[in-house]
């Protein structure tokens, strides 16, 4: 097992009801396997994965979806910045 901490910003926070998570997974889980449980356990986060693209860190990083989680490693999930006139 790994240990990893989740952070979650904006409506990503409101929807999961917390701003982070301290989680075990198993050895070899990926990013996009984490995401996955993280909708399936959290029904308005699936809501929200179907309608926008998630911006996910890795230790400040963007990764792809098939990046193992290491131990100790924080996970941003972030809905896509939006402003302007």
């Amino acid at each position: 097992m790994v240990k990893i901490k989740i952070k979650t910003l904006s409506i990503l926070k409101d929807v999961i009801g917390k701003s982070h998570i301290d989680l075990e997974v198993p050895f070899g889980t990926t990013l996009g396997e984490l995401i996955n449980k993280l909708a399936n356990d959290h029904k308005g986060l699936a809501d929200i994965i179907g309608e926008i693209e998630l911006i996910v860190l890795v230790n400040g990083e963007k990764k792809s979806l098939d990046y193992k989680l290491m131990d100790g490693d924080e996970v941003a999930l972030m809905p896509p910045a939006s402003g302007g006139l």
